[in-house]
């Protein structure tokens, strides 16, 4: 009785592995974005950077609770600095 128990143990597993890896989609979130739904002033939560010289970080406290502007134009303003930006598929 132990063993097939422990059969259908294993196979339930298998099975619930089988159906999770089945599961796929081009966007890693999920989510779809569009340009509207990311234009406004944010405050930044966490953050994931690496700029021109090479250096980067992740979750700086420097740069956390900061405001970020995001404009239609394609510009954004972070720290008194301007910024371009574009919303691309695939990242």
């Amino acid at each position: 009785m132990k063993k097939l128990k422990n059969v259908w143990l294993f196979l339930s597993f298998i099975l619930m592995v089988a159906g999770m890896a089945s599961c796929s989609t081009d966007d890693p979130t999920g989510v779809d974005v569009s340009r509207d739904d990311i234009i406004g002033t944010w405050k930044v939560t966490a953050n994931d950077w690496t700029n021109s010289e090479g250096e980067s970080g992740r979750n700086d406290p420097e740069h956390m609770g900061q405001t970020l502007s995001v404009k239609s134009g394609g510009t954004a303003l972070f720290r008194g600095e301007s910024f371009n930006w574009t919303l691309s598929k695939g990242y």
